[in-house]
């Protein structure tokens, strides 16, 4: 038996667009930080057979929504991504969802999913 270390994902299962969006938060380092960008966040949801794409989000340090045009190519490569990592199903019955979030100071690419889950709980009977 040998041990493993979380080293990450290996280079022949990190999607494109992971590339894509790293190079251009290198490529565009200066106009981020000077614009007070610190996380691009793009959302995706769905339930009842349905899921959707819900768009992209920009953050300062702060967690407070900026202005900040992010090109049609970025946001385009964010859909891509998310439709590519969103798990199977996850727009089926209660649904789910997740993000992709760029953290533009040190570059990195990280995906978040959730699963809604309805529970029931009884109450005790009322026997008349």
């Amino acid at each position: 038996m040998t041990s493993s270390t979380n080293a990450g994902p290996s280079a022949s299962s990190v999607p494109p667009q992971v590339a894509t969006l790293k190079q251009w938060m290198a490529g565009n380092e200066a106009a981020l930080k000077e614009a007070g960008v610190a996380t691009i966040e793009g959302t995706y949801c769905g339930s009842g057979d349905e899921g959707q794409f819900v768009g992209v989000d920009v953050f300062d340090a702060e967690v407070r929504h900026i202005a900040f045009d992010v090109p049609e190519e970025i946001t385009d490569a964010i859909e891509a991504l998310a439709d590519r990592l969103a798990p199977s199903g996850y727009e089926n019955n209660d649904g789910g969802g997740g993000t992709i979030r760029l953290n533009t100071a040190e570059r990195t690419v990280t995906h978040n999913s959730y699963s809604t889950v309805m529970t029931e709980e009884y109450d005790e009977p009322e026997v008349f």
